[in-house]
């Protein structure tokens, strides 16, 4: 069924209208950097929304991941990075790593909504190319902080157990070649990701 996120809680709504599972927001990583980010330079919403001129209901739903990174134009992108830079965040701060993490949402998020066609994605199974990424998704899947956010953000898994049992299963599947024979390694480096 084709659902759609709404509220901060990540509830869905299916094909029928009817408000089904409490899922994770759709970005997850990058919310869970901003406030990373907004932390290390010890800056609050609202700091962060004046320096942005920007509503300070827009830092919440990036914080709530409602509003997810991959939704947020290319320049606005910028400016975030640009201002906790100015800020002296110590993390979250580069546009590069803002980018990475918009990807990985959508990634994950394509992949539990069932849009996911493979095509742009993170480089997950690159030997050192795709090390950023895997840490950013094993966070999202295992809790496991990577070092340099783990002075600003709590331990734990950033997306709710059915979620995660879900992307594990659809992981598995494509190991398995039920996307065809040039996604299982893509499958097999997913697959690891879903175990500490």
């Amino acid at each position: 069924p084709v659902t759609t996120p709404i509220g901060p809680h990540g509830w869905i709504v299916d094909e029928a209208g009817e408000l089904t599972l409490a899922a994770s927001a759709p970005g997850v990583i990058g919310s869970a950097i901003i406030r990373a980010a907004r932390r290390s330079a010890d800056l609050s919403k609202q700091d962060l929304a004046r320096m942005l001129t920007a509503d300070p209901s827009t830092v919440r739903a990036w914080e709530n991941g409602v509003l997810p990174l991959f939704s947020v134009s290319y320049h606005q992108l910028c400016q975030l990075a640009d201002a906790l830079h100015r800020a002296g965040a110590r993390v979250g701060h580069d546009k590069d790593e803002l980018l990475l993490a918009s990807q990985c949402d959508l990634l994950i998020t394509g992949i539990l909504r069932g849009f996911e066609d493979y095509t742009e994605v993170p480089p997950i199974d690159e030997e050192a190319a795709g090390e950023a990424a895997r840490s950013l998704l094993r966070w999202a899947l295992t809790g496991e902080v990577p070092d340099r956010y783990r002075p600003y953000v709590p331990a734990g898994r950033l997306l709710t157990g059915t979620d995660t049992s879900l992307f594990a299963d659809i992981a598995l599947e494509l190991q398995a070649g039920s996307h065809g024979s040039r996604l299982t390694s893509y499958g097999t480096a997913l697959v690891a990701l879903t175990t500490q």
